[in-house]
């Protein structure tokens, strides 16, 4: 754009403006009168004007004609599109096409692809760019950029286009089975594994030591090197590709292999202390250097320098549970594969040696062997433990039975022998945690002999016995022992009754008895040297039976008199065995009123009053201390005689004729004033 004014104007200043919104916006003030936009873009377009001023601004000529500036597109926003899809897989091809069309004909395009914020190409006249084998990291967001060749206009760039390469499958990965460090002769076993991400692609397998290639192409994804040998160490690695498709191959990460030389085989015994007692839990172990699986282990034992195999077995370990004094000696190992082409071995030597944990034990019987029933007697078992705090266990037997529970006290106490305790003892011992190296003792015979039983006999005079009769009883014992001593008891042997008190001696008597003698006694002894005792006796029931009856006091004529009557007490009681002599005795209240008589009957003649009373009689056998029996009491009342009362009665009416004048008197009196009370008095009197 040029600004001129008519007439030669210098050191003038110029501004350009282009109109906007109803006012001007200036974009140049320059001392040169053109404005020059050296690449039109379309915003450019719209109307520009332009002034200009001196230097000293006393002068400023404005523009009379504004111009206008209309710019058209050279070419359209170009379009990205892609083929065959957005969404593909790892390998395939794919074309990204940018379509813009020029406006202007004979005008060369520019195009410039990008992928994010990088350019995946240079700038050419090709509107397509073709990526020839697709990989998962080719996925992005792309898009394209036009512009004409020679013109430095502005660049239009397409929306922008996501782009998914999907992995066929993943990088492989290399595992060696059984161990990447081997021993010489061992079979290993190389394994690629890819994931495929499309179902039925099929992926062939290739394998690597170092840079040189160990198998074919194959589909199978393991590859075996039988019986390694140390040469074949090295840096492993595999490599996948889909078969028929010339995709990028992917390798996995390089796994270093060793194989070293023959190995050693080690017989290694495990035990729970040292020394090995009988009893102890035994382990051995056959080991190799590195690893094997699937082989057969061998142990051995040396007898005479020759190996007797005692065990194979997959498991590495031999253990005897409970060692025994038999399991002493040499023992040694080895091993072979499951196809027996491999075999290592013999193993070092190992001894194990076998100790006694405890001694044979001794059983002694106290006080002895020979016993009587009821003795007590103590079983102990003795043994020596080798190991200090061992803790040893006992159990006690007679003949081929066991007679106590296994505990750990070495005593067993018998407290009450009886015949059939007699028998053959024994006793076994064993330490704790230990399920052998049992070990028992001699046996030992014990007797014992019954116990004396005692007899008692009841010495009488007669069949029945009557109270006051004199009763002995007679304990003897079976046996030859002297120097026993008795005890006498009253009551059921069952529940031991009562012992008689002061009592020692082989015979008891009971001087007079009585009804409370009666009831079962028997007896048993006891003797001190040496200790024994006697069985209970048989009891014997002693029934004492009464002599004559309980009286009964009778008086005669009647329990009520009158003073000078005769009165008769009779005292009346039955004798049970004929010819028994009784005496009797009468009482008042508390005092005999008469010695002791044969005869039943006491006469009181002239009987007073100051005889009444509470009479009882009292009943015993003659000439013995027998218990004596009382009567009930019968209470008698003797009165004054009738003569007494009449002079009574006499007396009695004259004191009343004599007493009453005086009540008259008083009677008339009764209310007068007290003179005329003495006047009455005199009349009365006159």
């Amino acid at each position: 754009m040029e600004c001129s004014v008519e007439g030669s104007v210098t050191n003038w200043t110029y501004r350009f403006y282009k109109s906007g919104n109803r006012h001007y916006d200036q974009i140049e003030k320059t001392k040169e009168h053109t404005y020059t936009i050296e690449s039109v873009i379309q915003s450019d377009s719209g109307e520009y004007g332009c002034d200009s001023y001196s230097a000293d601004y006393r002068q400023v000529f404005g523009s009379r004609n504004p111009v206008t500036l209309t710019v058209h597109e050279l070419f359209s926003k170009p379009t990205l599109t892609v083929q065959p899809n957005t969404i593909l897989w790892e390998g395939d091809n794919v074309t990204l096409k940018c379509q813009s069309e020029s406006k202007v004909q004979q005008t060369q395009l520019r195009y410039k692809f990008y992928k994010d914020k990088q350019s995946v190409s240079q700038r050419a006249s090709e509107s397509e760019f073709r990526i020839p084998s697709a990989r998962p990291e080719t996925s992005g967001s792309y898009w394209c950029v036009v512009g004409g060749e020679g013109k430095k206009t502005e660049k239009k760039s397409s929306e922008r286009v996501q782009v998914t390469v999907r992995e066929l499958f993943t990088k492989p990965t290399l595992t060696v089975h059984p161990s990447t460090i081997l021993w010489q002769g061992d079979n290993v076993t190389l394994r690629c594994q890819s994931e495929s991400r499309f179902q039925g692609t099929p992926l062939t397998y290739k394998f690597y030591r170092d840079e040189e290639p160990v198998s074919q192409r194959a589909s199978e994804l393991e590859f075996t090197i039988s019986s390694a040998r140390p040469e074949k160490s090295g840096s492993y690695w595999c490599e996948v590709e889909e078969e028929g498709k010339k995709t990028e191959k992917k390798t996995s990460v390089r796994v270093q292999v060793t194989v070293r030389g023959n190995r050693n085989v080690t017989l290694t015994l495990r035990t729970e202390g040292t020394p090995v007692y009988i009893g102890d839990k035994v382990t051995m172990e056959c080991s190799v250097e590195g690893s094997v699986t699937d082989w057969t282990y061998r142990f051995y034992k040396v007898v005479n320098e020759h190996y007797d195999q005692i065990k194979a077995a997959t498991e590495r370990t031999y253990t005897i549970e409970s060692v025994i004094q038999s399991d002493s000696g040499g023992y040694g190992c080895d091993f072979y594969s499951a196809d027996y082409r491999q075999a290592l071995g013999p193993s070092n030597r190992v001894t194990l040696t076998v100790h006694e944990l405890l001694s044979k034990p001794t059983l002694i019987v106290h006080p002895s062997t020979t016993l009587r029933e009821g003795d007590a007697v103590t079983l102990r078992c003795q043994s020596e433990s080798q190991v200090q705090q061992t803790q040893l266990w006992y159990k006690f037997y007679r003949d081929e039975e066991s007679v106590s529970q296994r505990a750990s006290e070495s005593e067993f106490r018998i407290p009450s022998a009886r015949p059939e305790t007699s028998g053959s003892y024994w006793c076994e011992v064993e330490a704790e945690g230990k399920k052998i190296g049992k070990k028992t003792s001699e046996r030992v015979q014990v007797t014992v002999k019954g116990i004396p039983k005692a007899t008692l006999a009841l010495m009488r005079h007669r069949d029945v016995v009557y109270t006051g009769d004199t009763v002995a009883m007679n304990c003897s014992i079976d046996g030859s022992f002297t120097d026993w001593r008795y005890q006498w008891y009253r009551g059921n042997v069952a529940n031991r009754g009562s012992p008689i008190k002061d009592v020692t001696g082989q015979t008891y008597t009971i001087q007079s008895v009585t009804q409370s003698d009666s009831g079962p006694y028997w007896c048993e002894a006891h003797r001190d040297d040496p200790l024994h005792h006697s069985r209970p006796s048989n009891a014997v029931t002693l029934t004492v039976k009464e002599l004559f009856t309980k009286p009964t006091l009778t008086v005669h004529p009647s329990t009520t008199l009158w003073q000078e009557d005769n009165v008769t007490l009779r005292c009346q009681s039955e004798s049970r065995f004929q010819g028994t002599p009784l005496t009797y005795k009468f009482y008042r209240d508390e005092e005999p009123v008469s010695q002791g008589l044969s005869e039943s009957e006491f006469t009181i003649p002239s009987a007073r009053p100051e005889k009444s009373g509470s009479y009882w009689c009292e009943v015993g056998e003659e000439g013995k201390k027998t218990e004596k029996k009382t009567s009930e009491r019968v209470q008698v009342t003797v009165r004054e005689s009738s003569s007494v009362m009449i002079s009574f009665i006499l007396r009695a009416s004259l004191f009343l004729l004599m007493l009453l004048p005086v009540l008259v008197v008083y009677q008339m009196t009764e209310g007068f004033s007290c003179f005329d009370c003495k006047k009455a008095r005199r009349l009365y009197s006159i």
